[in-house]
Order: C-alpha cells, then structure tokens, then sequence
C-alpha cells in the first residue's frame, strides 16, 4: 500500500529443470524478453509522466 510494485516471473519453460537444481542451464535467449518487457514498462512510466 506503501510503496505499489510487481512482480513477475520470467520462466524457462515446462520442460526444463527447476531453478536451483544441479541440471538447469539458463537459456539466453531469454535475456531478449526480459529487456524488451522491461524497456516496454520504462516507456510507458515515461510516458505517463
């Protein structure tokens, strides 16, 4: 109520190893969604504002 936020989670897919475990790989090609949703947001808040 303080401070509103998000949070989101950014997933790998069902056919991978959970986080944490010995086996997961982080697939890089992820990193391009990730900047993208966040250079989105940072537009809008711009914008906004």
């Amino acid at each position: 109520r303080l401070c509103p936020g998000a949070m989101f989670g950014l997933g790998a897919g069902e056919n991978q190893p959970q986080l944490h475990n010995a086996d997961y790989d982080f697939p890089d090609g992820l990193i391009l969604y990730g900047v993208r949703l966040f250079a989105e947001i940072i537009e809008i808040v711009l914008k906004a504002s």
